[in-house]
């Protein structure tokens, strides 16, 4: 299964401007990040986002703590946002039940919040689609993260689970090779992370390129105009 990356933003603006640049293979959202949006409404907001991704991967979060409702706000999301739609449960005890009857509806799910192996196996054997180990955030309260995120790759290997890692917390372009190297399917980025792709030492190299180029064509020639 090819590895991927999603962009970490609720704003419709910088997801179309994103998933125009580059290839991404979709979009994640969480409560927080939601809460931003106000009194939007929602089933509208969802709409707009499947439009944006047309067949791309989403994945959103519920917001309640009550599992009864974690459903209804799971029927909702899946009915306006379509099948390629991933509803993101917390990794409770009430939201991995929520979860464990959700995927058992037949709906497309991924266990967040996933702070240790046990959660991370418990919303596998629900059925999710994706769980979300935090690993950086893990590391920030004491839990090694690189540990829990290869031994759950280790655990989908041996148990045939269909569900993918999907590592949140990824900070730097470091990260990110950290957790495709150690079996993550796919890292979650915030928009700030393509601010490193003018990587360090690469300006200087660049700019000798395009000055080497203007020397030897001060007219201002391109590809185009050589061909001719």
């Amino acid at each position: 299964m090819s590895l991927g990356i999603f962009l970490n933003s609720e704003e419709l603006s910088v997801v179309e401007e994103h998933l125009e640049r580059y290839a991404l293979e979709g979009v994640t959202t969480n409560v927080s990040m939601l809460a931003k949006l106000g009194n939007v409404n929602f089933a509208n907001y969802l709409h707009d986002m499947r439009k944006i991704l047309g067949e791309k991967v989403f994945l959103t979060q519920v917001t309640s703590t009550d599992p009864a409702v974690m459903l209804e706000e799971a029927e909702l999301i899946r009915r306006h946002a379509g099948e390629r739609t991933f509803v993101k449960f917390p990794c409770t005890p009430e939201g991995l039940y929520a979860l464990k009857i959700f995927s058992g509806r037949g709906g497309h799910s991924a266990g967040t919040l996933c702070f240790s192996v046990v959660q991370g196996v418990l919303a596998l054997l629900a059925g999710a689609d994706y769980i979300a180990p935090f690993y950086q955030s893990m590391n920030d309260v004491g839990t090694d993260g690189l540990i829990v995120l290869r031994q759950l790759a280790g655990f989908i290997r041996r148990s045939g689970c269909k569900g993918r890692i999907l590592s949140a917390s990824c900070r730097n372009s470091a990260d990110l090779g950290t957790v495709f190297e150690v079996g993550c399917d796919a890292a979650t980025v915030n928009p700030k992370f393509f601010e490193e792709l003018n990587a360090p030492g690469m300006d200087r190299f660049y700019g000798k390129f395009l000055s080497d180029w203007a020397a030897a064509h001060p007219d201002g020639a391109t590809l185009l105009d050589l061909h001719q």
